[in-house]
C-alpha cells in the first residue's frame, strides 16, 4: 500500500499537471460540459468546486459589508472582492471565464453546499481504452443525456439477423429439395408406369 499520495499525478510532472488541470478547469467553466478521461474529470472537479466555493463566499461577504453602508466596510469588501478575484484568476486562463464564476456561477449555486460538478461515463475510448466521461456542472440548462448505442446490444441484433438470413436459406433449400424431390418422384412413376404398359 502507497501512503501519503494525496492526488492523481496523472504521469504529469508538475508544471504539465497544473496546466492540464487548469486548461480542465477552465473549458469546464466556459462550456459548462466537456468531454475528458476519467482520471482527468476527477482531479480538474477539486479545483472547480474550490473556485466556485471562494466566488460564493467573496459574494456573501462582499454584499454582508455593503449593506452596512459605512466607509471603512465598503473599502473592506472592495478588498476582499479583488482578492478573492485575484485567487481565482490564478487557476483560471481566461478573465472572461473569472468573470463568469463571479457573476454568474456564484449566484446559480448560493444556495447549494457542494457538489457542483457532475460525471458521467460515456464509454471506452478507441486505441488505448481510456474511460471516456462526460464532465458537466450539475443543472445546466442545455445538458442532454446522450445514450451510446451498446455495441454488445448491437453484436445481438446483428447476430439475430444473421441467425434469420440462415433460417431463410435454409428454408429454401428445405422447399428446393421438396419440389426437386417431388419432380423425381413424378418422374420415377412416369418411368414406373411406363415399363409397367
Amino acid at each position: 500500500m502507497q501512503h501519503r499520495i494525496g492526488f492523481n499525478d496523472l504521469s504529469r510532472s508538475a508544471a504539465e499537471r497544473n496546466a492540464l488541470i487548469r486548461g480542465l478547469a477552465t473549458s469546464l467553466l466556459k462550456y459548462e460540459v466537456i468531454e475528458t478521461t476519467q482520471a482527468k474529470a476527477k482531479e480538474a472537479r477539486r479545483l472547480v468546486e474550490k473556485i466556485i466555493t471562494r466566488a460564493k463566499n467573496a459574494n456573501k461577504t462582499v454584499a454582508s459589508l455593503t449593506e452596512k453602508g459605512t466607509p471603512e466596510a465598503l473599502l473592506q469588501a472592495k478588498a476582499i472582492n479583488v482578492h478573492a478575484h485575484r485567487m481565482v484568476k490564478r487557476y483560471l486562463y481566461s478573465e472572461e471565464v473569472v468573470a463568469k464564476v463571479f457573476n454568474e456561477l456564484a449566484v446559480r449555486y448560493e444556495n447549494r453546499n457542494g457538489g457542483y460538478t457532475r460525471i458521467l461515463k460515456k464509454g471506452y475510448r478507441k486505441g488505448d481504452a481510456a474511460s471516456v466521461v462526460q464532465f458537466s456542472l450539475v443543472d445546466h440548462k442545455d445538458l442532454t443525456f446522450e445514450k451510446k448505442k451498446d455495441k454488445k446490444g448491437d453484436k445481438k441484433a446483428s447476430k439475430k439477423a444473421q441467425g434469420v438470413k440462415r433460417e431463410a436459406k435454409k428454408e429454401a433449400k428445405v422447399k428446393k429439395s421438396k419440389d426437386a424431390g417431388d419432380v423425381k418422384n413424378t418422374v420415377r412413376k412416369a418411368m414406373n408406369s411406363n415399363k409397367s404398359v
